[in-house]
C-alpha cells in the first residue's frame, strides 16, 4: 500500500485546481506550465517531505530547467522565504487559500520585508495566502501605528499569481520589476498598497480597501484617505503599468485609485466594479505636480457608485479602443514574446454564474452556445454556487471541460429518478469529456445517517454513454446507481463516490484512481427492529463476452462508510471487477462478492483483489470464485496506458491538463 507521504501529496491534489474566471481573456497557471518534474510536499506534522517551505526551496538546485512544484498542506507557515534569481520555474500550490497562510511579522523595507521575495523568473503561486502580520488589522487601523509591510516582493519577471490572496495595509503587494499575472487574487491594505515599477494585469481580483484614521479622529470615525495603486513607471518608453480588468473594489476605508509614484504613472481600470469608497477626485499626482500631461490614469466601462466620473481630476486619459485593448489583453500586454503560450490548447472559456458576472447563469446554456461539430476544446468554468439543472451534452458537442475550482462549492444537482439511463443532473453522449472539481449530485433520495430502503430509487448522478472521459477531483454522490458508467473508456481521477445500491455500474472499460468510496447506511423496518442494516452492492458490472474488454478497476482506492456492501455483484454474465491497492474499512461483506442472477456462470467472472489491505481486505470467507491474476494480466489491467489508452487518447487531452493532474507514468 502506498505510504502516508504519497497519500498525503494525493489528497492534496485531490483539492487543488485552478481554473480561469475570464472569458474573453481567461488564462490559466497551468496553461504554460510544462511537465513537472519533481512535486515536493511541505507540510507540520512530519509526514512530508520537509517541514519549512525555504528547506523545500533551498533543496532545488540552482539553475534547474524544468518546473518544480511544491505542494503546501493546510496549515500557517510563519517564515520569511526567498527564491533566488538561480532557481527558475517553481511552483508554490496550496489547496485553499483560507487554509494555506504563509506569514510573518516584518517592517520598514519595502524591496525585503515580508513573508516572502521572488527574485527568479517563472513563478507560480496557486491558492495561498501571503500576509505581513506587523500591522495589526483592527477595523479601524492607527495612522501612527502603520509601517511598510509587504505581504509579497517580486522583482522578477514572468511570474503567476492564481487564487492568491495579499494581506497587510503599506505596500501589500510590491509589484516592482517584470510582467506578472494576478488572477482571482485578492488583495487588502490602505496605503500605496499595490505599487512598484510591474507590468501586470490584475483579472478578477478583489481589492479590499482597510480603514485608517488618525489618533485623535479615530473616535470621530473620521477617516484618511488611502491609495489603491502608485505606480512608478519612469519614461514614455517604459513599458510597465497596472491594468484591473473586471476586478471589484470594496471594503470600510477610503481611498484614491491611485497616486503617481513616477513621473509617467500608468494605471488603468476596465470594467471594474467600483464602490462608493472611491474618493470624487479619482486620482493624485503626488509629488509629480506639473507632470500630470505625461500620467496614463484611465477608468473603462467600469460601474458602481464609485465609478462616478463627477469630480474627477481634470488630467485622467481616454483612451482609444486600440489603446485599451494593447493593454487589457495578456497576449498583447504581457505575452509579446510568449513566455505564457496560453492559447495552445483551449480555444475559448465561457464562465457561468448565478450572480450575472459570467457569461451564462446556466450551463445549459453555456453548452447551448457551443456550435456542434466543435473541433476546439472549449471550457464551461463554473464560479461557486449550486446549480439546479438537468443536463445534455449531446453527441456532437465533443471536447467539452467543465470546471470549478473547489468541488465543495461548485455543486451541479437535480430531483430526478426512475430511470438509469436519463435521470440525475448529467448525461454524457459525446466523447472527449472533461470534468474537474465539481460535485454531482442526485437529491430524489434524502442522505439521511440510515436511509429507509422504501424511499430509494433508481437515480443517477451522472450517466456516461460515450467514449473518451476524464474526471479528476469530482464527487458523484446519490444512492442507487450514483454512476452509472455504461459505455466507452473513462478514467476517474481523485474522485469521491457515495452510494449504497449498485452505485458504480454499467458496462464502460474504467479506471478508478485514487478515488474514495463512500457507503451509506440502508435498512428496511424490519431490519431497523433488531438494529440491522441492509447490504448494498459497490459495483454492477456488466461484460458480456470473454472478447468485451470493459470492466471496472479500482486503483488505490478507500472504501469506508457507514453501511453494509458487497464489492460487487454480476451485472452481466462476464462481469469484472478488480481492485489493486486499496485500502477497505469493515463496511465490505466478508463474502466480497455476490453473482446475483448468474450463479451458474461464477467461473466467468473476473473478480479480484491485489494487494488490498485494511480489515474489509481479509480473505477469511470470500466467496471460492474470486480469481488470482497473474501478474501480467494485473498490469493489463491497472496501467492506464494498457487498459483504457492503448490508442492514445489521453495524450490527446489539453497538455495544460494533462500536466498538471495526469500522472507521466501512464504514458
Amino acid at each position: 500500500m502506498k505510504s502516508l507521504k504519497s497519500i498525503l501529496a494525493l489528497s492534496f491534489l485531490f483539492l487543488t485546481a485552478s481554473s480561469s474566471f475570464g472569458s474573453s481573456y481567461g488564462l490559466e497557471p497551468h496553461d504554460f506550465v510544462e511537465d513537472v518534474v519533481k512535486t515536493l510536499v511541505v507540510g507540520h506534522d512530519g509526514a512530508t517531505d520537509f517541514k519549512t517551505i525555504q528547506k523545500a526551496i533551498d533543496s532545488i538546485p540552482s539553475g534547474n530547467n524544468h518546473w518544480i512544484k511544491i505542494i503546501i498542506s493546510p496549515g500557517i507557515y510563519h517564515e520569511k522565504i526567498v527564491i533566488p534569481r538561480e532557481k527558475q520555474k517553481i511552483i508554490m500550490q496550496g489547496s485553499d487559500a483560507s487554509k494555506v497562510i504563509i506569514q510573518y511579522n516584518d517592517a520598514g523595507l519595502s524591496a525585503s520585508s515580508g513573508p516572502l521575495r521572488v527574485d527568479a523568473e517563472y513563478f507560480v503561486a496557486i491558492n495561498i495566502t501571503f500576509k505581513n502580520t506587523y500591522n495589526k488589522r483592527k477595523p479601524i487601523i492607527l495612522y501612527e501605528e502603520i509601517k511598510v509591510a509587504p505581504s509579497i516582493i517580486l522583482t522578477a519577471d514572468k511570474a503567476w499569481l492564481y487564487s492568491c490572496r495579499f494581506i497587510s495595509v503599506q505596500d501589500t503587494v510590491a509589484d516592482l520589476l517584470g510582467r506578472h499575472y494576478f488572477q482571482n487574487c485578492y488583495i487588502e491594505g490602505s496605503i500605496d498598497f499595490i505599487w512598484g515599477r510591474g507590468q501586470s494585469i490584475y483579472q478578477n481580483c478583489i481589492i479590499h480597501v482597510k480603514r485608517v484614521a488618525t489618533k485623535g479622529k479615530v473616535k470621530r470615525e473620521q477617516m484618511l484617505t488611502g491609495y489603491i495603486t502608485a505606480q512608478g513607471r519612469e519614461s514614455k518608453e517604459d513599458p510597465s503599468g497596472f491594468v484591473f480588468n473586471n476586478c471589484v473594489i470594496e471594503g470600510s476605508g477610503r481611498a484614491l485609485l491611485g497616486r503617481a509614484y513616477r513621473g509617467y504613472s500608468r494605471v488603468v481600470f476596465y470594467e471594474t466594479s467600483m464602490s462608493n469608497i472611491i474618493e470624487r477626485r479619482g486620482w493624485d499626482a503626488w509629488h509629480r505636480q506639473g507632470q500630470e500631461d505625461h500620467f496614463t490614469f484611465a477608468e473603462i466601462n467600469c460601474k458602481g457608485e464609485g465609478a462616478n466620473k463627477r469630480g474627477r481630476v481634470r488630467w485622467e486619459k481616454n483612451l482609444s479602443a486600440e489603446d485599451v485593448k494593447s493593454l487589457i489583453e495578456p497576449k498583447t500586454f504581457l505575452n509579446g514574446d510568449g513566455w505564457m503560450d496560453f492559447y495552445k490548447d483551449i480555444a475559448k472559456t465561457l464562465v457561468v454564474s448565478h450572480n450575472g458576472k459570467g457569461d451564462f447563469k446556466t450551463i445549459q446554456a453555456a453548452m447551448d452556445s457551443i456550435p456542434s461539430g466543435n473541433k476546439n476544446w472549449v471550457k464551461i468554468y463554473l464560479r461557486h454556487g449550486t446549480y439546479n439543472e438537468k443536463i445534455v451534452i449531446p453527441k456532437e458537442k465533443q471536447k467539452i471541460i467543465m470546471q470549478g475550482n473547489n468541488a465543495s462549492k461548485v455543486i451541479i444537482q437535480y430531483n430526478d429518478a426512475g430511470l438509469a439511463n436519463s435521470s440525475g443532473p448529467l448525461r454524457v453522449d459525446a466523447e472527449y469529456f472533461v470534468a474537474i472539481n465539481i460535485t454531482f449530485k442526485n437529491t430524489n433520495t434524502r442522505m439521511t445517517p440510515i436511509i429507509p430502503y422504501k424511499a430509494i430509487k433508481v437515480a443517477p448522478s451522472i450517466i456516461l454513454a460515450a467514449d473518451k472521459a476524464w474526471f479528476y477531483g469530482c464527487s458523484f454522490i446519490s444512492v442507487q446507481d450514483t454512476v452509472a458508467d455504461l459505455l466507452g473508456r473513462h478514467y476517474f481521477q481523485n474522485c469521491n463516490i457515495v452510494g449504497a445500491i449498485d452505485f458504480i455500474w454499467g458496462g464502460s472499460q474504467s479506471i478508478y484512481q485514487n478515488c474514495v468510496i463512500n457507503v451509506k447506511a440502508v435498512t428496511s423496518k424490519r431490519m431497523m427492529k433488531i438494529g440491522g442494516m441492509l447490504e448494498g452492492f459497490i459495483t454492477a458490472q456488466g461484460r458480456e463476452s470473454e472478447e468485451d474488454k470493459s470492466g471496472f478497476v479500482f486503483k488505490h482506492c478507500v472504501i469506508q462508510g457507514d453501511g453494509k456492501a458487497y464489492l460487487g455483484r454480476a451485472y452481466r454474465n462476464y462481469s469484472r471487477v478488480v481492485f489493486y491497492e486499496t485500502t477497505m474499512s469493515n463496511v465490505v461483506v466478508r463474502k466480497g462478492w455476490d453473482a446475483w442472477e448468474y450463479s451458474d456462470q461464477v467461473d466467468k467472472f473476473t473478480y479480484a483483489e491485489i494487494n488490498c489491505t485494511g480489515e474489509g481486505a481479509s480473505k477469511k470467507g470470500r466467496v471460492g470464485w474470486e480469481k488470482n491474476l497473474s501478474a501480467k494480466d494485473v498490469e493489463s489491467l491497472i496501467e492506464p496506458k494498457n487498459f483504457i489508452d492503448e490508442d492514445g487518447w489521453i495524450a490527446t487531452l489539453p497538455s495544460s491538463l494533462v500536466s498538471l493532474y495526469l500522472p507521466s507514468s501512464i504514458f
